[in-house]
């Protein structure tokens, strides 16, 4: 094959991945704007005054469960089991973490929220989660989440379950895998 008989061939291939390339950016636009759409609404909600009803007055009942890695001797604890919420309000709860070593251990909150449908209706406006959590030997801290379920949550779900795991992040062990397998404090 001569090289002009080469460089003609070649054009057409270049044109269809050109063409091709052209055509997702095309369709990539509509399903962007798609997403903006679905996070304005979190958006929205996580600015709005807090205490403040919906007109409609719907109350979720919120269930807390909690549990801590088998590499961390810490008790973790939420101080109520459930409260129920008017949506679009702002509401608080506390759940207290103990230290049962004799040495400063630092820890991280891993959140879920179930049904998973339910996640992006509920934000957290304070969380421990948000960040490293080192306590003392023996130390016990109260560790607040403020919280707040928008109106817009599905008809359909009226009680939704926020759980934390609670992992040792401080280098003398690496969290793994294992936090599957986590106990679940009484």
């Amino acid at each position: 094959m001569s090289e002009g008989t080469h460089k003609r061939s070649t054009v057409p291939k270049r044109l269809l991945i050109v063409a091709g390339m052209v055509g997702f950016g095309v369709v990539m636009v509509p399903l962007l704007i798609g997403r903006l759409a679905d996070v304005q609404p979190a958006t929205a909600m996580l600015a709005g005054a807090e205490g403040k009803a919906n007109g409609e007055g719907r109350m979720v009942t919120v269930t807390f469960n909690s549990s801590v890695n088998d590499t961390l001797p810490w008790g973790f604890v939420p101080d109520v089991h459930s409260v129920q919420v008017p949506a679009g309000t702002t509401h608080r709860v506390n759940f207290r973490a103990s230290n049962r070593s004799a040495t400063s251990i630092t820890g991280q909150a891993i959140p879920s929220i179930v049904p998973w449908q339910a996640t992006r209706h509920f934000s957290k406006t304070e969380c421990f989660c948000f960040s490293r959590q080192t306590l003392a030997p023996g130390e016990t801290k109260q560790m607040p989440v403020a919280f707040r379920v928008s109106p817009e949550l599905p008809d359909d779900i009226d009680t939704l379950t926020l759980s934390y795991t609670f992992m040792r992040v401080d280098g003398t062990a690496t969290p793994s895998a294992g936090f599957l397998l986590s106990r679940r404090n009484q």
